[in-house]
């Protein structure tokens, strides 16, 4: 295809078959075609006038349309306040609200409850079985009164308060060493640690009193015998079962 307009360049490039076809012109070479005018520039001017002035069109319109349903909504309200509707919509959306929150609250409720009981509940039986295989739930209520379940960290966990219910550094193990050593709970732990292994034989006295039944000893005293001497706690807590 015939371009309209040739540069300098493109003329030269072409046969001389086709250069006849064109005539020289300000710019260049123009085909020299019968009937057909010359280009013109477009005069874009007036398209951008047109352009800019149905912008303005536009954003006069989209002003009066936001103050239209500015205007219609403040009429919607007054006319719900002039009836007495707009006291009830408020008053819907106020319960709608509280409804939300209490939800939300009750879901809230439901997690820290669970993390509650793995916590505190869970670990406390689990301390209580140890120290009274028999009748843990006798040590249940004082041991949950010396565990909180702490919220405040990136994870949740067991935290052992003091006396005065305050958070300490004890850890489980301390605290059942505190139970252990704690006169007022030696008649209601009956801790069974007895394993294999250990010196075998022997007596443990107590002062100059030489103790042959499981019976000779307090609770406290039993729990000593049974990480001091397991073979000796076995064969004490064998020959009562004989007994009995």
């Amino acid at each position: 295809m015939l371009k309209f307009n040739l540069s300098s360049d493109e003329f030269d490039s072409m046969e001389e078959s086709q250069q006849s076809m064109y005539s020289s012109s300000d710019d260049g070479y123009v085909l020299d075609v019968e009937g057909i005018p010359e280009p013109k520039e477009i005069d874009v001017t007036a398209l951008k006038s047109a352009k800019v002035h149905e912008v303005d069109r536009r954003k006069k319109a989209e002003a009066k349309l936001r103050k239209y349903e500015s205007d219609a909504k403040t009429k919607e309200n007054d006319d719900l306040k002039n009836s007495g509707k707009f006291e009830d919509l408020e008053k819907s959306f106020k319960n709608e609200k509280a409804t939300l929150i209490e939800g939300y609250e009750g879901t809230i409720g439901k997690h820290k409850s669970f993390i509650q009981t793995a916590l505190v509940d869970n670990v406390a039986m689990n301390l209580a079985v140890k120290l009274n295989p028999k009748k843990p739930k006798v040590l249940l209520p004082h041991i949950k009164a010396r565990l909180q379940a702490d919220f405040d960290g990136d994870t949740p966990q067991t935290r052992v308060v003091d006396a005065e219910g305050l958070v300490s550094t004890m850890t489980i193990d301390e605290l059942e060493k505190d139970f252990i050593a704690n006169d007022d709970f030696s008649d209601i732990i009956t801790i069974n640690n007895a394993s294999g292994g250990g010196a075998t034989g022997g007596k443990v006295s107590k002062g100059s009193a030489v103790k042959n039944k499981m019976s000779d000893y307090n609770s406290l005293e039993q729990v000593q015998l049974a990480r001091e001497n397991p073979a000796e706690y076995e064969r004490l807590a064998g020959k009562e079962k004989t007994i009995f």
